[in-house]
């Protein structure tokens, strides 16, 4: 909602703002997320006021605008490689709702090849005498689709309802795939039921209003409670996996599953943050205050880094 990417140095003093509100050459709309590659070229997804990663703006290392990517579908999590390929988790809407997929585009944002696809949230429609209104919700236990660069030549990617990880190459061959056993938890109606109150909530906060009925009509909930919310790798290429508790569960723990760059469980790990960064005994969160509504960056420091393993 600033409209900008700031840079700063290792010691987290500012250093420069790249970009403004606009629609114009190195302008943003939506900014929404970053890649940068080996010669630190800067790449920022953007789109509308209603939908992001529309498109790819182009920054040099110097924070000069280079050149803009309009995509065939919007993307949120993406890599591109030294030949302009972009590999992206995209969504794509058809006539029931949306499908979530892994593509490869190439450098003109053309989709050359469709990795994996999964079926999404459904879209409620509605119609009255005048329109046809659509209805879509996501919530805590809604299926999700995660994408993720292991290094420049590996990456991985899961879908939430089954515990499986994929790993692939650039071209989207598959070579590795990672299995944990573990039965599935049903959605109890008291879960149910404290979802559709925090939806409730969310509604009311927005001002916005459904009509009666519509709200617990629109909830698709899966057969059962998804195995995990997303899953990154250190550099070590361990495999962390945040498992999915309860909505009725009102503690803070966040519990993960750890997996060594071989594919092997190694140990359940509780870590009192979300990590949006894992790398060299360092690990990076973004924090919102609740009260004022300032979003922080926060570095800690991992006092047992050197005793992970990585092996069995």
């Amino acid at each position: 909602m600033n409209f900008r990417v700031q840079k700063f140095d290792p010691n987290g003093q500012y250093l420069q703002t790249i970009g403004k509100k606009g629609q114009g050459p190195g302008e943003f709309e939506r900014p929404a997320r970053l890649f940068l590659d080996t010669q630190d070229n800067i790449y920022v997804t953007d789109g509308g006021r209603r939908i992001e990663g529309r498109m790819i703006k182009i920054f040099n290392s110097r924070g000069e605008f280079v050149q803009v990517i309009r995509l065939e579908s919007p993307i949120s999590d993406f890599h591109v490689d030294s030949e302009g390929n972009i590999l992206a988790n995209i969504a794509q809407r058809i006539e029931k709702g949306t499908i979530k997929a892994v593509v490869k585009m190439n450098s003109e944002g053309k989709i050359i090849k469709k990795i994996a696809e999964f079926s999404d949230v459904k879209t409620l429609r509605k119609k009255s005498t005048e329109r046809t209104a659509s209805f879509r919700v996501s919530h805590h236990y809604t299926p999700r689709l995660s994408f993720s660069p292991i290094d420049g030549r590996t990456f991985l990617y899961a879908y939430s309802t089954e515990y499986q990880v994929f790993i692939i190459d650039k071209d989207g061959k598959q070579l590795l795939e990672i299995q944990k056993e573990g039965a599935p938890h049903s959605i109890s109606q008291g879960e149910k039921e404290r979802i559709i109150e925090m939806l409730e909530e969310s509604i009311s906060r927005s001002g916005a209003k459904w009509p009666k009925g519509v709200l617990e009509e629109a909830c698709d909930f899966p057969p059962a409670r998804p195995f995990f919310w997303w899953a990154i790798t250190d550099d070590m290429k361990r495999l962390f996996l945040w498992r999915v508790k309860s909505v009725l569960d009102e503690s803070e723990a966040r519990e993960f599953d750890v997996f060594n760059k071989e594919g092997y469980f190694i140990y359940r790990a509780k870590i009192p943050v979300r990590p949006e960064i894992i790398n060299k005994g360092l690990l990076y969160d973004i924090k919102e205050d609740e009260e004022t509504g300032e979003v922080f960056i926060r570095r800690f420091r991992i006092k047992n880094w050197d005793q992970i393993k990585e092996g069995i």
